[in-house]
């Protein structure tokens, strides 16, 4: 009985740590109501979710699932870097989530985008916008 008991602790010991490692590396994005998130495609409201990692506040993630293109449907935000990039962002267990490691993707203000982007923060949000879509977060 008493080695039964061992076992079974040492068992969720192990799956403890693990649970930890992983969620250290690969982090759950979330759905957050801090700021409030409109997009438009081509003139025309479109679903727009503001989200943010497990555990963080920062940066925010905004998911647009209605973007035609795939580059478009993710965006992140972070405010102390004065920064709209986009993220890399996994899908796994029906669960959207970030490596920690690959926190900041590529920045839309970068010479390396397709498609040029406007970025303009605010003291109360950001406004970023393309050709096609354009997408606003203010503070609630």
């Amino acid at each position: 009985m008493r080695k039964k008991r061992i076992v079974w602790i040492g068992a969720l010991l192990v799956l403890l740590l693990l649970a930890t490692g992983v969620l250290t590396l690969r982090q759950p994005v979330i759905p957050s109501r801090a700021y409030a998130v409109t997009a438009m495609l081509n003139g025309q409201p479109v679903r727009a979710e503001l989200m943010t990692p497990l555990f963080h506040s920062e940066p925010y993630f905004i998911h647009v699932p209605d973007a035609p293109n795939r580059m478009d449907k993710w965006f992140g935000i972070a405010f102390a870097r004065q920064s709209v990039f986009l993220p890399f962002i996994y899908e796994g267990l029906g669960l959207p989530y970030v490596h920690t490691d690959q926190l900041h993707g590529l920045s839309l203000t970068s010479g390396k985008m397709e498609t040029p982007w406007k970025v303009a923060f605010t003291a109360d949000g950001v406004e970023f916008s393309s050709e096609t879509l354009s997408v606003v977060l203010r503070r609630k």
